[in-house]
């Protein structure tokens, strides 16, 4: 058994706390919990600081008010990042894209260096890269490939010795294929 401190004026002790115990704050699954009881009623759920029995609130560390603004500022940060979004979104694409470059312009920078970098030494595969690059980074849409005619089209308008052409091409591969 050992001496614990008193508790500060105002602290009330949380019922069946029994200060005659070697560590009162000790609970049965090993972790310390402060002593003290809350103003809804109950024991507080904070942990004990390691030398005493009470939480950095009970004890007076710590100011109960600052955490509640902290957790104020927060939430009004993650608000103001959601209405971000929300707008960021009706504006549409280009805007959603131009949002993006802004956050990341030091990783942009730091790729188009490196290709250009690379384009001067002789890369062509970097020099190819870089104008690609740039416009899809820049939200330039990217030229669509139109295939023109169909296939039954194409075939319709062969002569019959064509098709048997074809046909004979494709069973020979298939032969040598299977050889």
């Amino acid at each position: 058994m050992s001496e614990w401190p008193r508790l500060p004026d105002g602290v009330r002790l949380a019922a069946d706390i029994d200060l005659q115990a070697d560590d009162p704050a000790l609970l049965d699954t090993g972790k310390r919990r402060c002593v003290a009881e809350r103003k809804a009623g109950g024991r507080c759920g904070s942990f004990a600081l390691p030398p005493g029995l009470l939480c950095a609130v009970h004890s007076g560390v710590a100011d109960p008010a600052a955490g509640g603004r902290a957790k104020a500022a927060n939430r009004r940060l993650a608000l103001v990042q959601a209405q971000e979004r929300v707008a960021e979104r009706s504006l549409g694409v280009r805007a959603a894209l131009s949002a993006q470059l802004q956050e990341r312009q030091d990783d942009l920078r730091q790729i188009l260096d490196a290709l250009i970098t690379d384009a001067k030494a002789g890369n062509m595969k970097a020099a190819a890269l870089l104008l690609p690059y740039l416009d899809q980074a820049l939200g330039k849409p990217m030229p669509v490939e139109v295939k023109t005619g169909s296939l039954a089209g194409e075939l319709s308008a062969m002569s019959e010795a064509e098709l048997a052409e074809i046909v004979k091409r494709g069973r020979e591969a298939r032969r040598l294929k299977a050889v």
